[in-house]
């Protein structure tokens, strides 16, 4: 996919100390059409099967 360049938003739950973190990329920008084809490659099966699996 090569660079990335993404704006990062934290929003911290103070009750529970956690943190929800999110990686965004501009709409209609390279890395935005990188994340939509990283989104579906994420999902695509990858591993080799053998006869029977």
């Amino acid at each position: 996919m090569g660079r990335l360049d993404l704006d990062c938003e934290a929003l911290h739950d103070p009750h529970r100390d956690q943190w929800t973190i999110f990686y965004t990329a501009a709409p209609g920008t390279p890395s935005h059409e990188a994340l939509k084809l990283l989104k579906v490659i994420g999902t695509q099966d990858l591993a080799v099967r053998t006869p029977g699996d």
